[in-house]
């Protein structure tokens, strides 16, 4: 829950940290639920930057924004465009302050192409709403495996059963 109140995305975030070296303009207080004060500054920008910047915290892998960007890479060329122009985004993290802005920066750094970004309001739980669908369609019966299956054949039945 802290991480959610206090974390954000900055638009430029080495700018940022620049100005909060040598200024409290970006120093913001907090209280958590039981009295508790505390104050943060750069801390809140930081953290939330690891997802485009892993190497903030040594690992070499790439940021989300280049990750978007090699996924449309790797589709037939006549549907990139297309694809740039619906970006849908779900889960929690994308609802911190900041991010589908961020992620839109990032991936216009790579491409030339007009990006959408669709951010539902509902997207902390669309992964959940997606899934709650699956399973409620005819075809997904045939996916379902009985703990009598699962004892006797182990995970790999969940394949052979759901290739999706």
């Amino acid at each position: 829950m802290v991480l959610k109140l206090t974390t954000n995305f900055a638009k430029n975030c080495r700018q940022e940290i620049d100005v909060a070296k040598f200024s409290y303009t970006l120093e913001k207080d907090f209280t958590l639920k039981d009295g508790k004060e505390f104050s943060m500054s750069i801390e809140r920008f930081q953290c939330a930057e690891i997802l485009f910047q892993p190497n903030l915290i040594g690992e070499s892998s790439r940021g989300i924004h280049e990750l978007v960007c090699e996924s449309v890479a790797r589709i037939e060329n006549n549907l990139q465009k297309q694809m740039y122009g619906n970006i849908v985004v779900s889960g929690g993290t994308s609802l911190l302050p900041g991010f589908v802005e961020r992620l839109k920066d990032g991936i216009l750094a790579h491409t030339n192409e007009i990006v959408k970004i669709i951010a539902p309001k509902n997207r902390n739980i669309s992964a959940w709403y997606g899934a709650s669908k699956l399973c409620t369609g005819a075809s997904f019966e045939e996916c379902w495996v009985s703990k009598e299956e699962y004892d006797e054949y182990g995970p790999t039945i969940v394949h052979k059963k759901c290739p999706y």
